[in-house]
């Protein structure tokens, strides 16, 4: 069974036992829209490690609990809770024995960037984020990678693109990880902005001593260069990784 199915199994088998979707969406904090893409009847979302350590630490469960596969019991349904007793008595029936892993975004080898939505205000330097649940909330990147470059993972957030402006580069719906630790601008790089309240993405160009931002789309009539000063631009972070389909 893939981690994705075992953790739904788990997080259903827990709202049963707190009562159903609702009592499971108020012990969680989400909203019941967001209960019901994980772990209704016909889900369309994954449940992300962020996600998953939330529905742990609301049932009191230990780190990795979800993961646990649900054995099938000889007489009588096995409470929730037993998932915090869970050890490697496998392997003490089976000597030499080594647990299977799969090889997917959960992997050890990954780590998981937050998928958020960002919530700007015009003027505001300071921003809010919302999680992004609709792939699961979360995006693996190599940790290799991240190591490799020299980031810390608790500054990458990893965002949708939305609109045309920055074709052939980024295609809407792909995704762009953004580092928030690095603010310094840099003449043609990539950028995450508060424009005036909007969230954008645009390329950071020097001219007559003044910054401004850029669209790589070649239609500049509709999308104009406009100038990045004051308070009306706010750079949130520079975009160092892209995701998606297009190529």
């Amino acid at each position: 069974m893939k981690r994705e199915d075992i953790r739904r199994e788990n997080a259903r088998k827990l709202a049963e036992d707190a009562g159903g979707l609702a009592e499971f969406a108020r012990r969680t904090g989400m909203e019941n829209s967001q209960v019901s893409q994980i772990i209704g009847k016909n889900p369309t979302k994954n449940i992300g490690n962020i996600i998953a350590t939330r529905i742990e630490n609301a049932f009191d469960l230990v780190e990795g609990s979800l993961d646990i596969g649900q054995q099938p019991p000889a007489t009588t349904a096995q409470p929730a809770a037993t998932l915090k007793a869970a050890d490697d008595s496998h392997a003490s029936l089976f000597p030499g024995a080594r647990p299977v892993s799969v090889e997917d975004d959960n992997s050890p080898h990954l780590q998981p960037i937050p998928k958020v939505t960002l919530k700007l205000q015009a003027g505001v330097t300071g921003f809010e984020t919302e999680p992004d649940l609709r792939d699961g909330g979360t995006l693996g990147i190599s940790r290799a990678w991240i190591e490799r470059k020299g980031f810390n993972p608790k500054d990458l957030i990893a965002i949708e693109v939305r609109g045309e402006s920055m074709e052939p580069t980024f295609y809407e719906d792909d995704t762009v990880v953004i580092n928030l630790a690095d603010k310094r601008l840099i003449d043609n790089g990539v950028y995450a902005v508060n424009y005036e309240g909007e969230a954008v993405v645009k390329r950071l160009s020097r001219d007559a001593g003044q910054w401004w931002l850029m669209s790589d789309n070649p239609d500049q009539r509709k999308y104009f260069r406009r100038a990045c000063q004051g308070n009306r631009c706010i750079i949130v972070g520079r975009v160092v990784r892209r995701e998606g389909d297009n190529f």
